[in-house]
């Protein structure tokens, strides 16, 4: 097997874990919408910004080979603008040359990925170190701006973890994301 062929496998375990809990969120919505038992609703990874990182999106970043407990490699609550300490992206993703590879900007599962708001804030925390990649998800939905080498940047199609063709998800995922995938700043 080749990198990327263990990469798409880890991510294709991940995202059969991780596509149960949101489905398991959206019969809670929908169930809230009809009336039913708030409580439940009240329990999944809808709830907050937090629990959506937790159990939709750290498993996928570690099924791509980040670290997550590793500061040379991921820092949650980053401070990318020296001068604005108050402002925090969710992760930063270092790859092995050290260099900013990725911002993660999560959201609640129940926000939208690609709302204007959301890629200002990214915009923003890209003030001072510009990442090869930049991302919003909401754990479902995964939205990419590439900086590439040129120094054109490019919208990357947005995905779903949901979507029938879990492997070419998964192989997107892998090519944007995964940790021996990640572009170097200085290639």
């Amino acid at each position: 097997m080749t990198t990327m062929d263990d990469c798409v496998a880890r991510v294709l375990a991940a995202i059969d874990l991780v596509a149960d809990h949101i489905g398991a969120w959206h019969d809670a919505a929908n169930n809230w919408e009809e009336g039913a038992n708030r409580s439940v609703f009240s329990h999944t990874a809808g709830n907050s910004e937090l629990s959506t990182r937790y159990v939709l999106i750290d498993p996928i970043l570690r099924a791509l080979g980040w670290d997550l407990s590793d500061p040379s490699q991921c820092v949650v609550e980053y401070r990318p603008v020296p001068q604005y300490p108050q402002l925090r992206v969710d992760y930063a993703l270092f790859g092995a040359d050290g260099d900013l590879a990725v911002l993660i900007e999560a959201k609640r599962i129940d926000e939208h990925t690609e709302a204007p708001a959301h890629w200002e804030q990214v915009g923003f925390y890209s003030i001072s170190e510009l990442p090869r990649v930049a991302c919003v998800t909401n754990g479902e939905y995964w939205s990419f701006l590439t900086n590439l080498p040129d120094g054109d940047d490019r919208t990357e199609k947005p995905l779903s973890l949901l979507w029938p063709d879990r492997r070419d998800t998964a192989q997107r995922l892998c090519r944007l994301l995964g940790r021996r995938g990640v572009p170097s700043q200085r290639a």
